[in-house]
């Protein structure tokens, strides 16, 4: 039969992060869905049981929130070669744009690709992004890879032991998700937690 969008995606995140893939099992894949946001983007959303659909992420201003972001970061996102690293895909539009300007540096300027760490904090963003749309080819690219938040100790020591990126300037990019209710707590402890693991790093 045809292969889907996420199972064609969900291949590629088994054979390089496995562990990920096997938490994606718990989740119902027919109960998420993404839908139009009013700014034009996309929200990702959960069936409940009674049958209404609750927003994940922004259902208003996805667009916004990621520019807030990027633009809080642009210097040190268009200045030097450190990585970056992105929290949760809510719903994923930050991640693309860090990987679309990266791309641009490395095919026009011949830079080396800039790593992305990608930390997961919710298990059903991630089917969704993965249902969505074809993610190959930043699922394959060797330099981005993809962490389960409790993972963060681990990358933290890995980006710390790599001398060429050097553990001095560390791009953290952040993006709060927005959900309906004003704001997903879940979400900010995550953040706090990822930048609490990262200071050190930050601060050089």
């Amino acid at each position: 039969g045809i292969v889907s969008t996420f199972e064609k995606n969900l291949l590629i995140l088994k054979r390089r992060f496995s562990s990920l893939a096997e938490r994606l099992e718990t989740v119902d894949i027919s109960a998420i869905s993404a839908s139009q946001a009013k700014d034009g983007g996309y929200f990702y959303a959960r069936k409940q049981p009674n049958g209404k659909w609750t927003p994940l992420t922004s259902p208003d201003n996805p667009i916004a929130l990621t520019q807030n972001a990027v633009a809080s970061m642009e210097h040190r996102l268009l200045n030097g070669m450190s990585p970056a690293v992105v929290v949760g895909l809510y719903p994923g539009f930050l991640l693309e744009t860090v990987f679309q300007h990266f791309s641009t540096e490395h095919e026009k300027k011949s830079k080396p690709f800039r790593r992305i760490y990608v930390i997961i904090d919710n298990f059903d963003c991630l089917a969704a992004w993965l249902k969505t749309t074809d993610r190959t080819m930043i699922l394959s690219k060797a330099e981005i890879e993809f962490h389960a938040v409790d993972a963060i100790p681990a990358i933290v020591n890995e980006i710390e032991t790599d001398e060429l990126e050097g553990p001095d300037n560390l791009t953290l990019i952040e993006l709060r998700s927005g959900s309906s209710t004003g704001g997903n707590p879940a979400s900010i402890v995550v953040i706090g937690f990822v930048r609490q693991a990262f200071t050190h790093i930050l601060l050089g």
